[in-house]
């Protein structure tokens, strides 16, 4: 019952800090201490921490460790396939790609080409996807704040400290993001340089809407930044034509002198696209002899994702089980949850997001929350864009995969931000009425709940397993501290 009294102790926390409403900044920066040195927590003391820090030597671990750095010194000898025999071994059959008798890294190019060979470079070292990951997240949830901010802000909400300080938390334990700061390998990285990029175009897209100040860099940006998307996650290249428009029919209501043409607005936006598309395709090319083939067909898995496309019947089946399926109480830890089954590719242990996150019931709201909101076309906009994002994974993740934890959070974590906005307007909607009160208390009630779950659905027994694999013992000692 540990972590019990510790989620009551953040709850006393942000209440008394609404006591202290002129600190209020102060406590707000400590909340957000708290979850970045949470993630490094998790970063430092589980899975593989000997391969936590970079150095010189290259740590490949399964599944999916340190791959890139192996493509690093491949590149250094001319080659796209991996010719370090050392580590080769280590490759099968986790996530490699085998075409021609020759093994390659079928993962995106974005993260190589950003991260780790500019570090190697520099420092002459190897940067480890641990590391990494542990960056990543804490700047995805800095960013999600921020746009949370950005969104509070021009809707004109008016929060109590404490609620805010809550939101911080929510926001940074309770969409899944911890799972991907625990794991913390090749894959985390692509999807949180995928997911990063789309949140800062979404912020690009505000400013925008908003300023025609350097606009023509910032539509180039944008148009980058969704190509970047592309290369770490390719099925993202839905999301291009989707901006486009956006950021077309934005140009359009200004109604300004400043508005370009759509002629203009194409090539600068299109212009990144093309240029790193091309980038990609070559890549993609000299591997597998297809401009659009990444990898994917000639997987080492035991499960090809390619092979077990079942269809649409998935995003039905995903609808139980993503959204509803029941956590069941164990005997040994407080939550023994139930495996997934429905999918051949994906069988972890998880809840669904409905119980992992309360909070996500306002979307009944959804339809009055954005009819109040339309007036403001730019908020409108965007949060009706991040809608489209999230709904758009939600439903590639269950046509091609099953209940993975990294793959709920690419839309969980968009989820959560427009479900606490939903929760804002609800209360400001009754500031006069004493419903105030009690959806308060509701909230803080939902927030005990979501932080003790989300925090047991890391360390509930089946995952244990699957972590204590890798650990040693520092994952049995947190369960046992905690529970």
């Amino acid at each position: 019952m540990k972590l019990l009294f510790i989620i009551l102790f953040l709850v006393v926390f942000s209440l008394i800090s609404n006591f202290f409403y002129k600190y209020n900044k102060i406590f707000i920066l400590f909340s957000i201490l708290i979850v970045i040195s949470f993630y490094f927590f998790l970063s430092k003391n589980f899975f593989h921490t000997e391969s936590f820090y970079p150095g010189n030597e290259i740590h490949v671990y399964k599944p999916c460790g340190n791959y890139y750095n192996l493509l690093i010194n491949s590149l250094k000898e001319g080659k796209l396939y991996i010719a370090d025999f050392k580590n080769l071994q280590s490759l099968l059959p986790f996530d490699a790609s085998e075409y021609k008798g020759k093994i390659y890294i079928y993962f995106g190019l974005t993260p190589l080409l950003i991260f780790y060979v500019p570090f190697h470079l520099i420092t002459t070292i190897y940067l480890t996807d641990k590391l990494l990951v542990l960056l990543l997240s804490s700047l995805f949830f800095i960013l999600s704040l921020l746009i949370l901010k950005i969104f509070i802000h021009q809707l004109k909400f008016k929060l109590k400290p404490f609620i805010i300080i809550l939101s911080i938390f929510l926001i940074g334990v309770c969409n899944y993001l911890p799972f991907l700061v625990i794991r913390g390998a090749i894959y985390e990285v692509c999807i949180l340089t995928a997911m990063i990029c789309l949140i800062l175009s979404t912020i690009i897209l505000y400013y925008l809407s908003n300023n025609d100040r350097h606009k023509h860099l910032f539509i180039i940006l944008l148009g980058l930044l969704l190509a970047l998307c592309v290369g770490a996650r390719p099925q993202y290249i839905l999301f291009i034509p989707v901006f486009y428009i956006t950021l077309i029919y934005i140009e359009r209501i200004k109604e300004t002198d400043n508005a370009i043409s759509i002629t203009e607005l194409s090539i600068l936006f299109f212009m990144p696209c093309i240029i790193y598309g091309i980038i990609i395709a070559t890549y993609n090319y000299l591997r597998f002899d297809s401009f659009i083939e990444f990898g994917w067909s000639y997987q080492l898995n035991e499960f090809n994702q390619h092979h077990y496309f079942k269809g649409i019947n998935n995003i039905l089946v995903s609808l139980k089980y993503n959204l509803f399926q029941i956590p069941q109480i164990g005997t040994e830890t407080i939550f023994s949850l139930v495996k997934s089954e429905y999918h051949t590719g994906g069988k972890e242990y998880v809840t669904g997001i409905i119980y992992s996150f309360p909070l996500l019931l306002n979307f009944i709201f959804i339809y009055p929350f954005l009819k109040h909101i339309a007036k403001n076309k730019n908020i409108f906009i965007c949060i009706l864009l991040l809608l489209i994002l999230a709904i758009t994974n939600f439903t590639v993740t269950s046509l091609i995969s099953g209940i993975i934890t990294r793959y709920v959070f690419e839309y969980l974590s968009i989820f959560v931000l427009i479900s606490l906005l939903i929760f804002y307007w609800l209360l400001n909607k009754q500031e006069k009425t004493n419903l105030q009160l009690i959806l308060t208390i509701l909230f803080v009630v939902i927030f005990i709940f979501s932080m003790y779950i989300n925090i047991s659905l890391l360390f509930c027994k089946e995952n244990s397993i699957f972590f204590n694999k890798f650990c040693g013992t520092n994952y049995s000692n947190i369960v046992n501290f905690l529970f």
